[in-house]
């Protein structure tokens, strides 16, 4: 009997869980979530009438947490997330970062601050307080590589990337590696180092067993070719192999891709590139 007079607070919890889980890590559905929390509505009001001890502690906190996730997903539906909640939440999790700048975690407060950047310019900022850090904010860049399996689709992410790596000593390329097996953005950090050694790493990964890899390794060459200009020609060769005879689609695609940016450049696409780069355009 206890259980189920706990079993509407209970209930109200999850319905708050899976409401976060849908909107930061991007798992579930609000229409989902909206029915779990109208379910929950329904079973405290049951168990009120029900059973006759339920407790007031478990009955107004089940009714607020479910109508609370009710309320967040009627909002989001209509936008007003986006334009109001939400970017009042982003503002007092920044200002938390903010405060974590003074403190042993600034190198990780930077990095995320220069993620979720709103625009280029910012971004760029961020990157360059990122890269006045040294050698001490890599172990937290390389933790914050996306995965093949949940790629970022944050605007702006990739060219700040290529911003910071770009900066970085040759030697870095040996702590990439292990990274290149599980995301494709040490790829562009390989490409945004640029010279022989990251040419031999790109080279290399194109021909991996993982067609992912070999994706992703045409995807990190954009940005190599524009870095080291003396790439072109055998990246040029690679690309072209892999166009006519890999057998996935994607890999294809992206080689097909390279071969057409090398052969017939776009200079405002190349400009983009070496301003991330910190090159001077040509």
């Amino acid at each position: 009997m206890r259980i189920l007079i706990f079993l509407p607070l209970i209930w109200g919890i999850v319905a708050v869980f899976l409401w976060i889980c849908e909107r930061w890590f991007i798992l579930g559905s609000w229409k989902f979530n909206s029915v779990f929390a109208v379910l929950g509505l329904i079973l405290t009001i049951t168990m009120f009438l029900i059973v006759e001890k339920v407790m007031v502690v478990t009955l107004i906190p089940s009714l607020s947490l479910c109508s609370l996730v009710i309320f967040m997903n009627e909002l989001d539906n209509y936008g007003i997330w986006k334009r109001s909640v939400g970017p009042l939440i982003e503002r007092i999790y920044l200002g938390f970062l903010f405060f974590q700048l003074r403190g042993r975690n600034r190198p990780k407060a930077l990095v995320k601050l220069m993620f979720e950047s709103d625009d280029y310019d910012e971004g760029f900022k961020r990157a360059d307080e990122v890269i006045a850090e040294g050698d001490r904010v890599l172990p937290t860049l390389f933790s914050e590589l996306a995965p093949f399996e949940n790629p970022s689709l944050e605007i702006g992410r990739t060219e700040c990337l290529i911003r910071v790596f770009s900066k970085q000593k040759k030697s870095v390329l040996k702590q990439l590696t292990p990274h290149l097996a599980r995301s494709p953005e040490a790829h562009i950090a390989v490409g945004a180092i640029g010279g022989k050694q990251a040419l031999k790493t790109l080279l290399t990964e194109m021909s991996k067993r993982d067609w992912r890899r070999r994706e992703a390794a045409c995807s990190g060459s954009h940005y190599l070719v524009v870095k080291s200009p003396e790439t072109k020609n055998e990246i040029l060769h690679h690309a072209k192999n892999l166009s006519d005879r890999d057998h996935v689609g994607e890999v294809v695609q992206a080689a097909t891709h390279l071969v057409m940016t090398i052969e017939n450049p776009d200079p405002k696409a190349i400009a983009l590139i070496q301003h991330c780069l910190g090159m001077k355009f040509d």
